[in-house]
């Protein structure tokens, strides 16, 4: 962990069990359930991110005919597309795999700007009630 990174989390820590209203000597236990909370949502974000990305490479293929073990390949990993397209001398495969990887990456930042947006408005809305 970077020392930036453990100064960016710190002061949130301290505000998030602040904010709860738990008497110091429950800080720790307000600061562990923080802590899990964190790493369940940081595994849940990536595992749906990642089904999203591989779900837009899987539709913006567009495989010419090809051998199944082949196309089983280029669908399941991007790398194995390209790893074949340049195996078999297709530029065109080539292209047609770089293309939909970029276009299922620009679909899935997409969404997580969004979900950055509405994050961002729902922390001010709740801070703002807050006070």
């Amino acid at each position: 962990m970077s020392p930036g990174r453990v100064q960016h989390y710190s002061p949130t820590r301290q505000q998030l069990i602040k904010a709860a209203t738990l008497p110091p000597e429950r800080g720790g236990v307000g600061s562990a359930t923080i802590q899990a909370l964190r790493s369940v949502g940081g595994a849940i974000g990536v595992a749906l991110l990642g089904t999203l990305a591989n779900s837009g490479y899987r539709d913006g293929l567009d495989l010419p005919p090809l051998p199944a073990a082949a196309r089983d390949q280029i669908t399941g990993s991007v790398t194995a597309g390209v790893k074949i397209a340049q195996a078999m001398g297709r530029p065109d495969l080539l292209a047609t795999v770089r293309s939909a990887f970029v276009q299922a990456m620009d679909t899935t930042l997409w969404v997580c700007g969004g979900i950055a947006v509405l994050s961002a408005i729902l922390a001010a809305l709740f801070l703002r009630a807050r006070r």
